[in-house]
């Protein structure tokens, strides 16, 4: 019976010159209009992302994690393997932007959400599910103290903070009420800043030297002591870590001959990364479960993981 309506319908459609009725399609935005208010276009982004949303298959991550160079791009995956845990398991997504100079204001991208699916009321759309945004960055450059006029690197962090969250209330739907819209923006943002940087804060001098040196040997290059390393950490951050071989060769280059610079005796972040998180996963391996955590990577990548949970089923 139903063929036979279905085949009446598609008759008369022709001999009036109309499109033919196709029941599935109008099943479809008949279940459509039921469970969202309007019928679905399935290449708008909204639309994608109600479904993988409603299914659990929302690509978002729930935190992107942002570094600020390759050591620790390269450490901190070692360190959750070491740990028994994987970032993605948790929705955390590792980035490393390359640099203490770069423009930020990309990521409010990701914390401004677009609107989603039908309307919670009418002009008020339920938002998509937000990322939460963990900045973790050395305390020099823009991020340095400044011992003379008393300013520390962290007023520049709210500095920044405060700017993203302009730019996420502006991009966030206009409908959107203004408190949620600042709630929205005040939680997806943080910044932490190192006492001094992840290597300094995370290795001891004999660690530090250890890895440079086995990178150095690689390419006949002099070793570092632990005391060299503990000369950089007190200058820092008016001296970078990445010059200690260069520094060395410097120091022992008579007057006269060409100069050395900076450059030329680069050490591979990669490869040192890697020596220095065996050596951590290592340390790791001798504590027992009721310690607290040696490391303070340790307890920023279980922060990370708790913001990440807390966020969104």
């Amino acid at each position: 019976m139903a063929e036979m309506v279905s085949s009446f319908l598609e008759d008369l459609a022709r001999e009036r010159g109309e499109e033919e009725p196709d029941p599935e399609r109008e099943r479809e935005q008949y279940y459509q209009r039921r469970r969202f208010g309007r019928a679905l276009n399935y290449r708008d982004i909204d639309v994608l992302e109600q479904i993988l949303t409603d299914y659990h298959l929302n690509p978002r991550p729930h935190v992107l994690f942002v570094v600020e160079g390759k050591t620790e791009k390269t450490v901190i995956p070692i360190l959750c393997e070491a740990m028994g845990l994987r970032l993605e398991t948790f929705g955390v997504a590792l980035y490393d932007i390359a640099g203490v100079g770069k423009d930020l204001s990309v990521l409010a991208r990701f914390v401004a959400p677009p609107r989603l699916g039908a309307p919670v009321q009418p002009e008020l759309y339920a938002a998509a599910r937000q990322t939460r945004v963990f900045m973790l960055f050395d305390r020099e450059g823009r991020w340095k103290d400044h011992p003379k006029s008393g300013k520390k690197g962290e007023e520049e962090a709210r500095k920044v903070i405060a700017d993203l969250c302009s730019k996420i209330v502006e991009m966030l739907p206009e409908d959107l009420p203004n408190q949620d819209k600042y709630l929205v923006a005040k939680r997806g943002v943080m910044i932490k800043l190192w006492e001094r940087s992840f290597e300094f804060d995370n290795f001891s001098d004999e660690e530090l030297a250890e890895a440079i040196s086995a990178e150095a040997r690689k390419h006949g290059w002099p070793e570092i002591t632990p005391h060299e390393v503990a000369l950089f950490r007190a200058r820092f951050p008016n001296v970078s870590l990445d010059a200690i071989i260069a520094q060395k060769v410097r120091d022992r280059t008579p007057a006269g001959e060409p100069v050395v610079r900076d450059k030329d005796y680069e050490w591979v972040k990669v490869e040192v990364g890697k020596q220095l998180a065996r050596m951590l996963a290592q340390r790791m391996g001798h504590h027992a479960p009721e310690d607290p955590p040696e490391a303070p990577i340790i307890r920023v990548i279980q922060h990370v993981i708790y913001l990440a949970r807390k966020n969104w089923p």
